[in-house]
């Protein structure tokens, strides 16, 4: 692979012949839900040890994007998730 191949089109962008920035744009995803699906859809690809914390950071697109249709902050939403995860444990 070229560098200009590996600036545009590294092997991880990729998969099943299908590229995480056309699936973006055929669905209209934005920028939100655009980047929650791109660190979703290539987590770990790039580096197995960081796949948790790329499904982390689409959760946090995903939560950005919540808040922001309801007006809230994203820290009531997520206030919100842990209590009602904490009351499902007791």
């Amino acid at each position: 692979m070229d560098a200009s191949e590996n600036v545009s089109h590294p092997s991880y962008y990729t998969k099943g012949g299908i590229e995480v920035y056309d699936v973006i744009t055929a669905y209209g995803l934005g920028f939100d839900r655009g980047n929650a699906c791109k660190y979703v859809l290539r987590a770990g690809e790039k580096n197995p040890a960081t796949e948790a914390e790329d499904c982390l950071k689409g959760a946090w697109y995903l939560i950005a994007h919540s808040a922001r249709l309801q007006g809230r902050r994203r820290s009531q939403i997520l206030e919100e998730m842990l209590d009602k995860e904490l009351q499902k444990e007791q």
